[in-house]
């Protein structure tokens, strides 16, 4: 019965997953995948000029994943490379729930930006780069939207 339930849920949360723009986890690795960019490529949000950091279930829905944020100083920034292999790493993983509960994130897995322990509305829905003078991209700047649960 119990794992009926859950396959129910599933089905609904698909159907209303594939009504919006935002991004899976899959997704954001193979885009993030081909940008021809310089070794000293960083990677900020399009808002604020936060910066993203590590990745958890995220609390609206605990079989998703959160992006967390921070403005932390320029020597901090992430790097495109570390935080692509991060994100890779997070294939596979299991994530312990806010309030309990593992979950295994998979690419299929849709992708917020929020920080530990904080739900909210804002999905990943796509990037932007800043390519510099030698044509590679030196910024980039993952796009956020309002996306719907």
């Amino acid at each position: 019965m119990y794992s009926g339930i859950q396959q129910m849920v599933r089905q609904m949360r698909k159907a209303t997953f594939e009504k919006t723009p935002q991004w899976t986890l899959g997704q954001l690795i193979e885009e993030l995948s081909k940008i021809d960019a310089t070794d000293d490529c960083w990677v900020s949000f399009a808002f604020g000029g936060f910066v993203p950091t590590e990745c958890d279930s995220w609390r609206g829905s605990y079989a998703e994943i959160a992006i967390g944020f921070a403005d932390l100083e320029w020597e901090k920034r992430p790097m495109l490379k570390s935080f692509l292999q991060h994100l890779r790493d997070c294939v596979g993983k299991e994530f312990t729930g806010y309030k309990g509960g593992e979950f295994t994130m998979d690419e299929s897995t849709p992708v917020w930006v929020s920080n530990y322990g904080r739900s909210g509305e804002t999905g990943v829905v796509g990037l932007a780069t800043e390519v510099g003078a030698e044509g590679k991209v030196y910024r980039v700047h993952i796009r956020t939207d309002y996306c719907e649960f």
